[in-house]
């Protein structure tokens, strides 16, 4: 297992990133979460529990994080919540929409395992809130704004005064695949994945020093949430217009027309050991058909 911490603005923001050093990964995957004035926004996978253990006896317990906020359900997420609550009393927050989601707790395929830990996500009792929410010494105030897409109850935290926004999985690093096939837990929909960011470009408009910290990635600025728009409204015209192509060239088999579209727009084709790991939940085929269903002038 890895760990790093890595501080933002003089130590403002601190992520604390975990992975798996499990030898059937073949690139290394780490999970985030982000310390900000006693407020940690999400709790990292079930893996981490040990080191987050660790990490946070190190800073002094529950006089160094005394809430957490989790921006959805997944189990990158929210796997060290319940430790979180059961051994050093933290409140475990989160949108009303989060909240039935992980009373139960739930178990999830082997590829997921060998990232995220074997145990599966924990059942825990998450406080629903519908903001604002504020930090330990009141200097933060967050309100939440729903974007979903990625997961249905994904919330994000923004700080307008403070320019500071908490967005979890809403925007990606590339968008050259999605979650999809028989995962009900994991399906998303890239028309629904645009509408979030575009929807926070818009509300942060005039932000010029808004620091947006993103699960996987780290820390962006909105310049990175327009590449992100203007990436996947590329992928939407030159998907549909390949399609058109082919079905005027004699195609009419949906699946080969997604199969030549994959090949046409990324030089590799499908990501073939995804693809087979994950049976099927992880594919280009799936952002493909999200795409095509997608109506371009909508």
């Amino acid at each position: 297992m890895g760990t790093k911490i890595i501080p933002y603005s003089d130590g403002e923001v601190i992520e604390w990133r975990w992975w798996s050093d499990n030898k059937l990964i073949s690139f290394q995957l780490f999970a985030s979460c982000f310390l900000i004035d006693g407020l940690l926004v999400d709790a990292n996978a079930p893996g981490s529990e040990k080191d987050l253990r660790k990490w946070v006896n190190k800073l002094g317990g529950k006089n160094h994080i005394n809430s957490c906020f989790l921006t959805h359900f997944h189990e990158d997420h929210a796997g060290g919540a319940p430790m979180l609550k059961k051994e050093f009393d933290v409140p475990i927050y989160a949108s009303t929409l989060t909240v039935p989601y992980l009373k139960k707790g739930y178990k999830y395929r082997f590829y997921r395992k060998t990232y995220w830990g074997r145990k599966g996500q924990k059942s825990v009792i998450v406080e629903p809130i519908k903001g604002p929410l504020k930090t330990q010494s009141g200097k933060y105030s967050f309100e939440l704004f729903p974007m979903p897409g990625h997961s249905p109850d994904l919330t994000a935290l923004i700080d307008k005064k403070n320019q500071i926004a908490f967005v979890g999985d809403a925007i990606m690093y590339k968008y050259g695949y999605t979650f999809g096939g028989s995962s009900a837990d994991l399906y998303e929909d890239i028309s629904q994945i645009y509408k979030s960011p575009k929807s926070l470009y818009k509300i942060t408009e005039g932000m010029d020093n808004l620091k947006i910290f993103v699960a996987h990635v780290g820390m962006v600025n909105r310049n990175f949430i327009a590449e992100k728009i203007n990436e996947i409204e590329d992928l939407h015209a030159k998907a549909h217009k390949i399609q058109k192509e082919l079905i005027d060239s004699g195609y009419r088999r949906q699946g080969k027309i997604v199969k030549e579209i994959i090949k046409e727009i990324w030089r590799k084709g499908e990501l073939l050991q995804f693809k087979i790991l994950s049976v099927g939940e992880i594919s280009r085929a799936n952002l493909v058909a999200t795409l095509l269903k997608w109506p371009l002038d909508s």
